[in-house]
């Protein structure tokens, strides 16, 4: 008989490194507000982090330089890890899909230079692969006792209804794949925006749309848009550093 597995008995909730997305519209304020993480340190791969008043990498532009800053990272004094931003990460992982797909084939006119050339509709399933490799880093930093937390953007995606119409949703500017495995993979995944409201025209003639001003961060998924949290956190929330404080 094998060696017997030591099984630990854990009781009540545990305090752990969370992983948590929040994406948006642009100018929102994701980066500002990830800044108010706890010790945050940013890996940045778009270079606008230049008034974000908080630790950070020089811009990072290939893969290979993304893995440096993630070893960096371990070796820092800070609590969260901040990755701005996902949709500048799989641009990246782009071309470790490419080489992934060339090597699963045997002929040499079948291997392909770009993305987009990959056949069959493949591409994005190679490239999910390389997001589930990219989830394993990132529970490495959390083994480490850092938190994770990747900055979106966001993008408008049909949605089809198989019960009622067909409608539209705002989800992570990735491959809807790769939003599959970030969003199975997150402990949160959070929507800022700033919420619209629809007034009569002054003359009578119609309606327009207003933004309330208000920053809001949605929580849970509803049809307008994705988002989920494992944290009991309510549907919206003020989008201010008292996040931080329901990520437990």
């Amino acid at each position: 008989m094998p060696d017997e597995f030591l099984i630990q008995v854990l009781e009540g909730k545990q305090s752990l490194p969370w992983k948590v997305v929040l994406f948006g519209t642009p100018g929102v304020g994701k980066s500002t507000l990830a800044a108010a993480a706890p010790a945050p340190f940013f890996i940045d791969l778009e270079g606008g982090l230049r008034e974000i008043a908080a630790q950070k990498t020089q811009r990072l532009y290939s893969y290979d330089q993304f893995i440096a800053g993630l070893t960096f990272a371990t070796k820092r004094d800070c609590k969260t890890v901040v990755i701005d931003s996902i949709t500048a990460l799989e641009e990246m992982l782009m071309p470790r899909a490419i080489e992934a797909y060339n090597s699963s084939v045997d002929k040499e006119k079948l291997r392909v230079d770009s993305f987009p050339k990959i056949p069959w509709g493949k591409g994005p399933d190679f490239l999910a692969v390389e997001w589930r490799k990219v989830m394993r880093l990132f529970e490495r930093l959390q083994a480490f006792g850092k938190n994770v937390l990747m900055i979106g953007h966001d993008k408008i995606e049909a949605v089809k209804d198989p019960q009622y119409e067909n409608y539209e949703r705002v989800n992570m500017r990735v491959e809807k794949k790769s939003a599959a495995v970030i969003i199975e993979e997150s402990d949160a995944v959070l929507f800022a925006n700033i919420p619209r409201y629809v007034q009569e025209k002054e003359d009578g003639k119609g309606n327009i749309a207003r933004a309330s001003g208000e920053r809001v961060i949605r929580c849970v998924e509803s049809p307008s848009c994705v988002s989920k949290n494992r944290f009991r956190m309510p549907e919206t929330i003020p989008m201010d550093a008292k996040l931080f404080e329901l990520l437990k």
